[in-house]
């Protein structure tokens, strides 16, 4: 079997489309089954979050030659279109007042239905080495030699490296309260986590995928979509609007000037049915005259029929689309919606940053929610490199002072239980943290010791635990002691 890196060669240097159609029908699976879960069941909606992450595929192949298993990469890329598109819905709406928003049940009793509601938010906490393995061994079927070759280890780190990371998507679902044990959890993840792609799915998402990469954009596609449903509602105005989020204000007279184009092709498909039905008409008068009725074939007058009746629904559909660019140039020319849409891009742009600049991102970012994320996206200038570089200062002094405040008491507690000593290992502080976390978090830290004529974090003790190394030059140091914390310079007096 040819593997995914030469199949996104191939794409990439020749434009080869069976390479890429190859690489839709082996991944299908696992990004539909994914995109399935996390927008509930929407068959529909699973299927549009599908075509944009392949989309992205297209697009961004020659990115990803060499930087990760391709798998992990469209598992995480599939959990973000789904987020974004049950945002996107769920204010489309609210927006039209046509349902009530969704809520989960806590009355579920099957412990896999409960599954499918957490499993792929407990992945996204996942690393990526711990991630592409459980996605190797349950979610694609591999065998452990498979694994190994895959993530370039042999096959007992491979065994090793599955377990341990079952075991921590174990933990992270227990406390989601997903009684399953880890054993139970493996066969639930082999059996549950793919679902049948429907027929011919792969070959529209490869073509619709390859069509939008050779265009630039793939909100055309979802535009043009829209507008070819024979039965629009005026609420699908809100849906461009979303649609329009991830692109420039400026695509917005792309789309005005395809409604023109779909409203002239509708008339003049009017004009010819209410030609042809007027002619059928006229004969039949005429037969009526002479008496001659009864001859008209039934085959004949069951045409009639469905002539006029199609040409009273391409009526409705034409006033139908009238009324949508109405209302679709209300929006776009609303100074709220402009402000909100310009919002919208500098947030997906920071959120695309975030993926392309690992290096710039820490593991603590875990704690900081879309607020903060849309704070930073506002406050600086992204299409700087100073101005990245702050926007990332700022989330990652945000998410080490949320970590801040839980190392705080768990360095409490360990000093209780130990004289008052640091710890020897920063690692050892682990098991006293509530809610438990991912010892790996502690990596960045270490003990410092100072003069204990100085005060840092309410506390003259001698020492604190603080991050090791800044990522950048712009950071702050977080001093955490038992009593209390507070952020300096990188570069403070009287320590080593």
């Amino acid at each position: 079997m040819t593997e995914d890196t030469e199949l996104l060669r191939q794409y990439t240097e020749t434009g080869s489309e069976d390479a890429f159609t190859e690489l839709v029908r082996r991944h299908l699976p696992l990004v539909y089954s994914a995109a399935l879960r996390q927008v509930r069941g929407d068959q529909s909606l699973a299927k549009d979050v599908a075509q944009t992450v392949f989309v992205d595929l297209a697009r961004k192949a020659q990115s990803l030659a060499g930087r990760e298993l391709l798998g992990g990469w469209l598992y995480n890329s599939t959990r973000l279109a789904a987020f974004n598109a049950m945002r996107v819905n769920q204010r489309r709406i609210i927006r039209e007042q046509k349902a009530v928003a969704m809520q989960e049940t806590a009355e579920q009793s099957d412990a896999n239905g409960d599954l499918k509601l957490v499993l792929d938010e407990a992945m996204g906490k996942l690393d990526s080495a711990e991630r592409n393995a459980v996605l190797l061994r349950f979610f694609q079927g591999k065998d452990l030699k498979e694994i190994g070759a895959a993530l370039g280890v042999s096959e007992d780190a491979a065994r090793m490296r599955v377990n341990r990371s079952l075991g921590k998507l174990h933990a992270l679902l227990t406390r989601r309260g997903i009684t399953l044990s880890a054993a139970a959890l493996g066969v639930a993840l082999t059996s549950e986590t793919i679902s049948a792609v429907p027929a011919g799915m792969v070959l529209s998402i490869a073509q619709g995928a390859l069509a939008t990469a050779a265009t630039g954009t793939a909100t055309t596609l979802t535009i043009a979509k829209i507008l070819t449903m024979t039965k629009l509602k005026i609420g699908i105005a809100g849906a461009i609007v979303a649609a329009g989020v991830a692109a420039p204000l400026a695509f917005q007279h792309n789309a005005q000037a395809k409604l023109r184009v779909e409203n002239e092709a509708l008339h003049s498909r009017i004009t010819e049915l209410e030609g042809v039905a007027a002619e059928r008409q006229r004969v039949a008068d005429l037969q009526a005259q002479r008496g001659e009725a009864q001859s008209l074939a039934d085959d004949q007058l069951r045409e009639l029929l469905r002539l006029r009746g199609e040409v009273a629904q391409l009526r409705a559909d034409a006033q139908e689309f009238e009324n949508l660019k109405a209302a679709h140039a209300r929006l776009t020319n609303n100074s709220v919606v402009r402000k909100a849409l310009a919002t919208e891009v500098r947030v997906a742009k920071l959120k695309q940053l975030m993926k392309d600049r690992p290096n710039l991102v820490i593991p603590e970012f875990y704690l900081i929610g879309e607020g903060e994320i849309r704070g930073a996206a506002n406050e600086f200038d992204l299409e700087t490199e100073d101005g990245v570089h702050r926007a990332f200062a700022r989330l990652r002094n945000r998410a080490e002072n949320q970590f801040a405040i839980l190392l705080q008491p768990a360095l409490s507690r360990f000093t209780q239980s130990h004289n008052g000593q640091p710890p020897e290992n920063v690692q050892d502080l682990a098991t006293y943290f509530d809610p438990p976390i991912d010892p790996a978090l502690l990596a960045r830290y270490k003990v410092l010791h100072f003069d204990p004529k100085l005060v840092k974090g309410g506390w003259s003790g001698g020492w604190v635990v603080a991050q090791g190394q800044p990522v950048d030059y712009i950071d702050m140091r977080w001093n955490v002691s038992p009593v209390g914390f507070g952020p300096e310079s990188f570069e403070p007096t009287n320590q080593n």
